[in-house]
């Protein structure tokens, strides 16, 4: 056996990190001890090591001229920018937060997971009880929302899948789908296998005038307008395509 083996990931050293600028300026010196830093929420996002065993990592964020935002003294844990207006964190009972930037004010609590979609930028917060908050980049609820699931919305038309349990708080209950408008209007109420769509997490897939597509648990189509509207109800089944 070799005497010198290759240290572990868990064994290695916390070499600092540090962040210049093409011109020269640090953003943060290396003797500030941060072992990791990311970019997010046109932020900067900085972790250090735990102070003593078993401790946690304590996390600081800085805006982009390298000035705090969120000092790392505050000890708040996993803290990272979600948006320019936005922190989340972890608390010590294993849930997630949401607070607002600069000030830290708490915005929500309890929650299970925190997902910032690319597509829509609309951010999906899942609470206790399984249904999902749909926030905007400040933290602020677009509608009250019972949905266990909120796709991604059309930049269009403002329509999105969502999703809810045929028995409302039974989560061995079937997920049924239906379609949402951004402003909170269930346009095609949750009640269907599936809503016709381009891959999982798409939009509404809208056809040759402005019609939805949607398929009964019994596997027959409903054609609807955007407006919610049914338009057909044919007595024929199909599976869905």
């Amino acid at each position: 056996e070799h005497a010198h083996r290759e240290r572990t990931e868990d064994e290695r050293e916390h070499w600092p990190v540090g962040l210049v600028t093409p011109y020269g300026r640090w953003l943060l010196a290396p003797e500030t001890g941060a072992h990791s830093a990311f970019a997010s929420g046109g932020c900067i996002n900085l972790s250090f090591p735990p102070q003593a065993p078993g401790q946690d990592e304590h996390c600081g964020i800085q805006d982009a001229n390298g000035l705090w935002l969120v000092h790392p003294n505050l000890g708040h844990r996993e803290a990272w920018a979600l948006t320019p207006q936005l922190m989340q964190s972890r608390t010590a009972e294993g849930r997630y937060a949401l607070h607002r930037l600069p000030d830290l004010a708490l915005l929500h609590s309890g929650l299970t997971a925190i997902d910032l979609f690319p597509d829509d930028q609309l951010i999906r917060a899942r609470r206790s009880d399984d249904t999902v908050m749909v926030l905007d980049a400040a933290g602020q609820p677009l509608f009250d929302s019972p949905y266990e699931h909120v796709l991604n919305f059309n930049p269009k038309n403002g329509l999105a899948v969502a999703f809810q349990r045929q028995r409302p708080g039974d989560r061995s209950s079937p997920l049924l789908e239906g379609v949402l408008h951004r402003s909170g209007t269930l346009r095609v109420p949750c009640a269907f296998a599936q809503i016709e769509r381009g891959f999982n997490d798409s939009p509404p897939k809208v056809f040759p005038g402005g019609k939805l597509l949607a398929y009964s648990p019994e596997g027959q189509p409903r054609v609807f307008n955007t407006q919610g509207q049914l338009l057909s109800a044919p007595d024929l089944w199909c599976p869905p395509l």
